[in-house]
């Protein structure tokens, strides 16, 4: 309803970036790209919305307090220049998932209203620009999430736990338990990911004794190909998990229509990609 909001909001395609040849806004990745190909007719309208969705734990009550695991709910839009796109007024607190404990498996349950919202959203609601001074109908879509690792287990349905925790190889992986100190690991994991004739690959004194590492990078599953696998591990009951699949349960995300065309639904925030 603000006129220099609505004018923002067209940003991610009719703006002009400072710096061109530098990655600075979601519009400048590949996913996004991508997603207009596959959707033109939601691309052809630069008012359609795009959202990330963000949410970790806390305790209102202070770290040295009752532990208790509070879970907000963040949506933030994509479309606003990179000055205005993460600013507190255009992040929307959605939902407060209440505690004692992470929502885990519930964030199902806990997420649907947002979820029949965001389907209304792709079908499209009728709105005004005040921009442009006329109604139009707006579409909504989601982009990505934004989470911690944990966070990002229970959000994907892909638990980020044991020795298949990682949600890009999948079961693909490589980890090695340490019965001494009871974990897995995975040091000389990285070695599959290098080109094949690289110099490290060879070397056996400098990472794990005596091996060199010839595999090829594990296969990037497509949204369709991740779908069958998910639907397939569904029908077993979840049988084998921890062992060949660390599916927990399937996320709501998959209920949009468009879900299994998305590149990168899933991110680690910046800040956690230092810790690690």
């Amino acid at each position: 309803m603000a006129p220099e909001t609505a004018k923002h909001m067209r940003w991610h395609k009719e703006g002009r970036c400072a710096n061109p040849n530098v990655m600075v806004h979601p519009s400048d990745v590949e996913a996004w790209t991508h997603f207009n190909v596959v959707f033109p007719d939601f691309n052809i309208d630069a008012r359609n919305v795009r959202v990330a969705m963000a949410t970790d734990g806390f305790n209102p009550f202070g770290f040295g307090k009752a532990q208790y695991s509070c879970w907000p709910v963040f949506v933030i839009l994509l479309n606003l220049p990179p000055a205005l796109c993460m600013k507190e007024e255009n992040i929307f607190l959605s939902l407060v998932i209440p505690g004692p404990e992470h929502p885990g498996k519930n964030m199902n349950v806990f997420m649907r209203p947002l979820i029949d919202e965001m389907m209304k959203g792709w079908a499209g609601v009728q709105t005004y620009d005040s921009f442009s001074k006329r109604n139009f109908t707006m579409r909504v879509s989601y982009h990505n999430s934004i989470h911690d690792y944990p966070g990002l287990g229970m959000f994907s349905g892909w638990s980020t736990h044991g020795g298949l925790a990682c949600i890009d190889c999948m079961a693909d992986v490589d980890s090695t338990w340490l019965p001494n100190s009871r974990k897995f690991s995975w040091f000389d994991c990285h070695r599959r990911f290098l080109p094949p004739d690289h110099a490290f690959r060879n070397q056996k004194n400098a990472f794990r004794k005596g091996v060199a590492v010839h595999d090829p990078p594990p296969h990037q599953l497509t949204g369709q190909e991740v779908q069958a696998y998910m639907n397939a591990v569904k029908e077993k009951s979840f049988d084998g998990y921890g062992k060949t699949h660390n599916w927990t349960h399937i996320p709501f995300l998959w209920e949009f229509p468009y879900f299994p065309q998305l590149l990168r639904p899933h991110n680690i925030g910046v800040m956690h990609t230092k810790q690690m």
